[in-house]
């Protein structure tokens, strides 16, 4: 099998570990290697002769040395083949009952293994087997990362530029690419600009991958650090500038459209501005983010020799990033206006009329009277008017009687008297029940509120 000159592989580890680690993996192994039936496992001599060599500080120390092709001590990447997935899969197995124990009090367990696993199983069984010996409970996260480290350093060297590369690829399952940036790391080194190995590799391959990988459009893995930046970054960016862009015209149409209701308005505005509101905190905060990595970038990249090209895009972008910032805030600026000028401008359309013509005052009489009776506006009649008092009156079908009343109007406000029939005189005014009109000068509209119910009554004048 793949495994059988590479003694860590036999038993199940990556590269360079030793210790406590390398006694219970060959305890393991050993194990799983007995029970099995078919004889597609390492044997037990091969097994032994791993773990004399391993054990041992010297021969370690020598084979370990072997292991390395140059200067940088890069180890050989293999394919994982089947039955190398089969034979980790055995011996994660023999683990299962102690990691079932560790996980279910360490849940985050779970997702570094599973994390470690999309770029290697010999690195996911590692982590397991290292966390269980060490019992490394406490920072676990950083188990992964210092081992996801050694791993990666192993196979591909120490440049970062490579290291995220090969990231990439192993994520994306390329494994005859991550074979050849092996090999060429193990031969060359530093002795390329890794961006010519990155972009001679995307073309042998027909890879999607950006050729500058660390550009702002690239798409890396998160365990790359806080210097990298995706393009969902740059993506997030426009959503926001559209989200705003809606905001805007939902806000101005509610602004400039009559047939609202005022408390409807007032709703819908506040609700836009706070989604403008919100979107520029958000968006602030990608901003923020982005800007602070792309100038990480710029100073990585300041001795490229692609350096004018890369630079010149990635200031574009970082430049339009604070146009997008700028635009929405004077979105949300514009929100803000429309609520206090809809506010200011609420004391003109709904204002203390003083100056009632006498349809207005009929058409409000006939309302305010109706509802206080609980009769029709439009079986109520007007007869008289004497300066701001109207006469309106109804005849009762029931006993065909009529009833008459007079409205008094003075500057915004209302009250009735009803005709005494058996006194022949008009009654007192009715003060308990006056009634204070709200004129709205752009819907023509006047409204009151009924004392007795509170209930808001609306007149089209």
């Amino acid at each position: 099998m793949a495994l059988e000159n590479d003694y860590y592989g036999l038993l199940g580890l990556i590269p360079r570990l030793d210790g406590a680690v390398l006694q219970r993996a060959y305890d393991l192994a050993k194990q799983v290697c007995e029970a099995d039936t078919m004889k597609s496992f390492p044997r037990a001599e091969s097994l032994d002769e791993a773990y004399a060599i391993l054990s041992q500080k010297e021969p370690k120390k020598e084979y370990d040395n072997k292991l390395a092709a140059n200067l940088q001590a890069v180890c050989k990447y293999k394919i994982t083949s089947e039955i190398d997935i089969e034979y980790l899969d055995k011996l994660s197995a023999s683990l299962d009952d102690e990691w079932l124990v560790a996980t279910k009090y360490k849940p985050v367990l779970l997702s570094l293994e599973q994390s470690l696993a999309k770029f290697s199983p010999r690195l996911a069984y590692t982590f397991r087997v290292q966390t269980l010996v060490n019992q490394s409970f406490e920072s676990p996260e950083q188990v992964a990362k210092e081992l996801n480290k050694l791993f990666l350093c192993s196979y591909f060297g120490t440049n970062t530029t490579v290291i995220k590369f090969a990231k990439q690829l192993l994520l994306e399952k390329q494994e005859e690419a991550s074979l050849e940036l092996n090999k060429v790391i193990m031969v060359m080194g530093d002795k390329l600009q890794p961006q010519v190995i990155i972009d001679q590799l995307v073309k042998d391959y027909g890879l999607s991958i950006p050729e500058q990988i660390n550009s702002p459009g690239s798409v890396e893995v998160k365990q790359s650090g806080r210097n990298s930046v995706s393009f969902s970054s740059l993506d997030s960016l426009v959503f926001y500038l559209f989200l705003s862009l809606i905001a805007l015209i939902f806000g101005l149409s509610l602004l400039f459209t009559p047939h609202h209701d005022g408390v409807l308005r007032d709703v819908l505005l506040t609700l836009v501005s706070l989604i403008a509101g919100g979107t520029f905190v958000a968006l602030t905060i990608k901003i923020r983010s982005v800007n602070r990595d792309l100038k990480k970038q710029l100073k990585t990249n300041a001795d490229s020799k692609a350096k004018s090209e890369q630079n010149e895009g990635w200031y574009k972008s970082y430049i339009a990033s604070y146009s997008d910032h700028y635009v929405v805030g004077f979105i949300a600026l514009i929100m803000l206006i429309a609520i206090v000028t809809n506010k200011a401008d609420e004391k003109t359309r709904v204002t203390q009329k003083k100056n009632w013509s006498t349809v207005e005052q009929v058409k409000v009489c006939k309302v305010y009277i109706g509802k206080l009776f609980h009769k029709q506006p439009s079986i109520i009649t007007h007869y008289r008017t004497d300066g701001n008092n109207v006469y309106v009156r109804y005849v009762r079908s029931l006993d065909n009687t009529t009833w008459s009343y007079v409205c008094n109007t003075e500057g915004n406000k209302m009250v009735w008297a009803g005709y005494l029939s058996d006194t022949k005189n008009w009654g007192r005014w009715r003060f308990e029940d006056e009634i204070t009109l709200s004129y709205n000068n752009e819907q023509r509209l006047a409204s009151f509120l009924m004392v007795d119910t509170q209930q808001k009554v609306t007149v089209h004048l």
